[in-house]
């Protein structure tokens, strides 16, 4: 009776055990979906905005006496935009892993776009920002919004290497005939 007892013990605490892990599961499963909902509310709430705000910029560039220089900044905005409502998809597929968004892309569009916000939002008044992107690179697969994302944080990263002073430098080659494009 004693060795019945201490093996019914046993089973009701592994039971127990059992039915606590679930509940946190479940715990956590409902706090995921309260995020999910935050989330798509927050995406309603800023995407709607952002896409108002970008097509007014691309009415902007449709004016032909507009000057080269606020071209390229409404260019910039509308970039960023791109970055931003790439950012909220990003989120909404926060549940789940998303897939990279391959697809044919100009790694010097994506560089030009980077060393332009770099260059515009940078702090580093004595830094130097060189540009010098290979003519008629072939296009590559990828997701352009992660690889600007990478080429965002490692311009950060080069910006706090070389202080108040120095120079990064932003390129494009061919690695060799045939190869993969190169930064």
């Amino acid at each position: 009776l004693t060795a019945a007892s201490r093996e019914l013990g046993r089973r009701y605490d592994r039971e127990h055990e059992r039915l606590r892990e679930v509940s946190e599961r479940v715990r956590a499963a409902e706090e995921l979906a309260s995020v999910a909902t935050i989330v798509a509310g927050l995406a309603h709430e800023i995407g709607t905005p952002l896409y108002i705000i970008q097509g007014r910029a691309e009415q902007l560039l449709q004016r032909k006496s507009l000057p080269d220089k606020e071209r390229g900044v409404i260019n910039v905005i509308i970039a960023q935009i791109e970055r931003i409502s790439g950012f909220i998809r990003q989120l909404l597929t926060l549940s789940r892993r998303a897939e990279p968004q391959l697809r044919l892309i100009s790694l010097n569009d994506i560089v030009h776009r980077v060393s332009q916000t770099v260059g515009d939002q940078r702090n580093h008044s004595g830094v130097e920002i060189i540009v010098e992107l290979t003519e008629e690179l072939p296009p590559i697969l990828g997701d352009p919004d992660q690889l600007q994302q990478v080429l965002l944080n490692l311009s950060v990263n080069a910006l706090q290497a070389v202080g108040s002073t120095g120079r990064v430098t932003f390129s494009t080659r061919c690695a060799t005939s045939g190869s993969p494009s190169a930064i």
